[in-house]
C-alpha cells in the first residue's frame, strides 16, 4: 500500500473495525459505568456543577463539558461522558487502523487497536465521571491528524491537534512523540528503499515543527489567556537545572517505577514476560522480512527496538522531569500509546488471523479479569465510604454541636474486596482511591455528599491551635473517635487522636 492511497474513514470497512472497538470497550468498561462510585475530582463537581479546567490550563473541556449541560453548572451525566469517551477514541483508532493496519485481518486489528482503551493505566482516567470525556477527546485529538494522508492538510491537522490535546488534558502530550515512532517504523518497513530516507526527513521535520509551534502557540496565548496558576503551576513547574538536578529526576523516576511499573508487573509477571518475548520476535521477524541483506536486518531491528524504547519511557519521561509531579496513573495517559506500539508490531509480524488472536488472548482476557474486578472493589469500597460517612453523619446528629470545620486523622478502613485485589493486583492500591485519608481534601469533600457540609482544616493546623492530646473523644465506635474543639470536628482513625 502506498502511504497516501487511501481515504480517512470507510464505511464499510472502518465502520466495522469502529462497531468492534466500541462493542469490546463497553464490555471492558461495563462495570465500571455500571458502579456508582465517584472518582476524585467528581465529589466535588457532582456537588457544585464547576468546571474550573480552564483554571488549569484545559480551556477546550471548559466548554465541552459546559456545552454538553447546556452551561453551568454542568450535570451528572454518567455513564454518558465515559460512553461518549470510548464512542470518540473507538472513531479515532479505527481511522488510525485504516491507514496503518491496512491489508490486515479487521477483527485482528480491532483487538489490537483496542488494547490502546483496555491499557491498565488508562482505567482511571476512564473512572472518572466528568474528566473521562475531555481526556479521552485529548488522545482523540493526536490520533486523528496521524490518521491523515501526509501533506499540508495534515500538518495544518497535527497543529491544531496538539493545541486542542493540550487545552484538554496536558498529559497526553507524549502520545505525539509515539504516534511520530510508529509512523517511522512504518516507513522503514513498508517503503521502497529508495524513498525512505527522504520521507523519514521529511516527515522528520513536519513532526518536529508541528510539535514545536503547537506547544509555543499553548504556552504563549492558551495558558496565558486561561491558567489561573494554583494546581497547574506548582504541578507543572520544572525541576531546576542546578546541581540538584540529576538528584531530583531520579528520585521522581524511581517512585514512578515503584508506585506504578513495578506494582503492574507483578500483578501478571508471566503474561508481561511473555508480551516482552513476543515483542522482540515480532521485531525480529519484521526486520527480517522487510531487508534482504544481513547488516540491513540487524539495522531494523535495532531502529524499532530503540524507538520502542524511547516511546516506553516517553509515557512518563515528562513525569520525572517536573518538580512537584502528580503522582497517580491517570497522569500516564500517554502509555496507551506504547501499548498501541507493541500491538502494531504483533500484527505485522503474524500473519495468520488464528495465530494472532492466540496470542492476544491471555492479554485480552486479562484486561477484562482486570477491570471487573477493579470495578467490583471500587464499589465495595463505596458501600464502605457510604456505611461510615453516614454513621459519623448520625452520631454528629446527636451531638447537637455546631461545626464548620472537620480534620480527619489516619485512614478509614477500606474493603476486604480491595485488598484480595490489591493482594493480587498490586497496582489496585493506586486505582482505587481511599478518601477519608489524613489531610486529603477529598474526605471533607465525601462528607458533603452526607450532609456534614464542613470545610477542611489540617491536622498540624488544629494541633498548632489545640491541646488535642488531653481532650477525652465525644464519640468513641469500634472504627473512628470523634472529638471537638470549639467549631472543628476531629474525626479520627488512629486509637490516640494526638499521635
Amino acid at each position: 500500500m502506498g502511504l497516501v492511497n487511501y481515504r480517512f474513514f470507510d464505511r464499510e470497512k472502518t465502520g466495522r473495525v469502529f462497531l468492534i472497538i466500541f462493542t469490546l470497550s463497553i464490555i471492558y468498561s461495563a462495570g465500571i459505568l455500571l458502579s456508582g462510585r465517584f472518582y476524585i475530582d467528581d465529589l466535588g463537581r457532582s456537588l457544585y456543577g464547576y468546571t474550573n479546567w480552564g483554571y488549569d490550563g484545559r480551556p477546550l473541556s471548559d466548554f465541552i463539558m459546559s456545552a454538553l449541560s447546556f452551561g453551568t453548572p454542568i450535570l451528572d451525566l454518567s455513564p454518558l461522558y465515559q460512553i461518549l469517551s470510548m464512542a470518540a477514541l473507538s472513531f479515532s483508532l479505527a481511522a488510525y487502523g485504516k491507514k496503518y493496519f491496512h491489508g490486515k485481518d479487521f477483527i485482528v486489528s480491532s483487538v489490537a487497536l483496542f488494547f490502546f482503551i483496555s491499557t491498565p493505566f488508562y482505567i482511571e482516567n476512564l473512572s472518572y465521571k466528568y474528566d473521562s470525556l475531555p481526556m479521552a477527546l485529548s488522545l482523540s485529538a493526536i490520533i486523528i491528524p496521524f490518521s491523515l494522508r501526509f501533506g499540508k492538510v495534515q500538518f495544518a491537522a497535527l497543529l491544531i491537534g496538539v493545541i486542542c490535546s493540550l487545552s484538554l488534558y496536558q498529559a497526553s502530550l507524549s502520545l505525539f512523540l509515539i504516534l511520530s515512532a510508529i509512523d517511522i517504523v512504518f516507513i522503514l518497513t513498508r517503503e521502497k528503499i529508495e524513498n525512505k530516507i527522504r520521507l523519514l526527513l521529511k516527515r522528520a521535520i513536519c513532526y518536529a515543527s508541528a510539535f514545536i509551534f503547537a506547544f509555543a502557540f499553548y504556552k504563549l496565548v492558551i495558558t496565558k489567556i486561561s491558567s489561573g496558576g494554583g494546581y497547574a503551576q506548582q504541578h507543572s513547574a520544572l525541576i531546576s537545572i542546578n546541581n540538584s538536578f540529576i538528584h531530583d529526576f531520579m528520585n521522581n523516576l524511581n517512585r514512578i517505577i515503584d508506585w506504578f511499573f513495578i506494582p503492574l508487573y507483578k500483578s501478571a509477571e508471566m503474561i508481561f514476560d511473555l508480551y516482552a518475548a513476543l515483542i522482540w520476535i515480532s521485531i525480529a521477524i519484521i526486520s527480517s522480512r522487510s531487508y534482504k541483506a544481513t547488516c540491513s536486518r540487524v539495522f531494523c531491528f535495532l531502529c524499532i527496538t530503540l524507538l520502542l524504547l524511547l516511546s516506553f519511557t516517553a509515557s512518563f519521561i515528562h513525569i520525572s522531569i517536573l518538580k512537584e509531579p502528580v503522582f497517580a496513573t491517570r497522569v500516564l495517559i500517554s502509555f496507551t500509546g506504547f501499548v498501541l506500539f507493541s500491538s502494531f508490531l504483533i500484527v505485522h509480524a503474524f500473519k495468520s488471523r488464528t495465530i494472532t488472536l492466540l496470542l492476544f488472548s491471555p492479554f485480552f482476557l486479562l484486561t477484562l479479569v482486570f477491570s471487573y474486578s477493579y470495578a467490583n472493589a471500587s464499589n465495595e469500597q463505596d458501600k464502605v465510604d457510604s456505611l461510615l460517612s453516614r454513621n459519623i453523619q448520625y452520631d454528629v446528629s446527636r451531638l447537637n454541636q455546631d461545626f464548620k470545620y472537620v480534620t480527619i486523622k489516619g485512614v478509614m478502613p477500606s474493603a476486604e474486596s480491595k485488598r484480595l485485589v490489591s493482594n493480587k493486583f498490586p497496582i489496585m492500591n493506586s486505582l482505587i482511591p481511599i478518601y477519608m485519608n489524613g489531610d486529603w481534601a477529598w474526605g471533607a469533600m465525601m462528607l458533603k455528599h452526607y450532609g456534614l457540609n464542613f470545610e477542611k482544616k489540617s491536622y498540624a493546623e488544629l494541633k498548632q491551635s489545640t491541646d488535642i492530646c488531653s481532650s477525652a473523644p465525644l464519640i468513641n465506635s469500634q472504627v473512628y473517635s470523634l472529638y471537638g474543639f470549639g467549631n472543628t470536628l476531629l474525626i479520627s482513625f488512629d486509637k490516640k487522636a494526638c499521635e
